[in-house]
Order: structure tokens, then sequence, then C-alpha cells
């Protein structure tokens, strides 16, 4: 019995500290392909919220967003997650991310399973949020573009458009 009772309570530390914990990986990025105006530019990549609470209004993750100081910020799926729908408690965080810098989107496979994505979309616009369905788009920095790519979760079963 103590062991199935510590295997339990090790797998919910194991989930509750997943669940809940901000990792922050640095990469730098270096081609002769991206023009000159683009050096040092910054990507903060924010991905796999799944509708975890980062401190009171997400006040934890907001600053560690600010901290990386990000040119663009670019949510890459899973901000919702399908097993406890919450978008109004992750929208806390994006509303604080357009405050800090362009913010673009792209759906994940928990945007997918729960079949919300015009909602999603909608509320995410209203904010400003750039929506990349499947589409291409250009950052422009001092004359000198970047160009991006949005690809949806395939299970979403839209064609890409490029």
């Amino acid at each position: 019995m103590r062991v199935v009772i510590s295997y339990f309570r090790g797998a919910y530390i194991f989930l509750y500290v997943n669940n809940n914990w901000i990792v922050i990986t640095e990469h730098i990025f270096e081609s002769q392909k991206v023009p000159k105006s683009f050096d040092g530019f910054r990507i903060t990549q924010v991905s796999d919220l799944h509708d975890a609470v980062f401190g009171d209004r997400q006040e934890k993750l907001i600053e560690k967003v600010r901290a990386t100081n990000p040119d663009v910020i670019f949510i890459t799926g899973d901000l919702i997650d399908s097993n406890r729908y919450d978008l109004e408690q992750s929208l806390d965080a994006v509303r604080a991310f357009v405050q800090i810098a362009d913010v673009y989107y792209v759906i994940g496979n928990h945007e997918v399973a729960i079949n919300q994505i015009d909602e999603i979309y909608g509320e995410l616009k209203k904010l400003g949020v750039i929506i990349l369905p499947n589409i291409t788009s250009t950052i422009e920095r001092n004359g000198e573009i970047l160009n991006i790519i949005g690809i949806e979760d395939p299970l979403n079963g839209h064609e890409t458009q490029f």
C-alpha cells in the first residue's frame, strides 16, 4: 500500500511541477540570409501553456517574457488545454504580451481538439494578435523584411497556402 501511495504522490508532484514550471532557453541563430537590420532581433516563443496559472493574472509568466526583451512574441500552439478550457485565463497573459511587442499566433492540437478555433481567433484578433493560419507574413525593420510562416496543427484539416 505504501508503494502505491508513494507512486501517486510522486506522479502528482511530477505533474504539478511540469505544469507550473516556466522554462526559458536561449538560442542564437546566425545566417547570411537574414537581413542585416535584423541583427540582434529578439523573438520570444511561448508554447504549450495549457491554461496553466503562473501567478495572479499570469504575472510570473508576463515578467519572464518581458525580461527576454522581445522584438516579437510568437505563441505557437496550446495556449489552452482541451481538458480544462479556460480561454479567459489564457488571455490574461496575451493582454500583457501585446503591450510588450507584436504578437503572432498559430494553433496547436489542443485548440483543434476543442473545436473552438473561431472563438479563439476572434478574441486574439480583438487584442491585436496577428493570426497565421497556414499563411505567410513579413516583419519589416529599417526597410528590410523577414518572412515568417504560420503552420497550423495538421489535425485541423486545412491545407497550407504557400
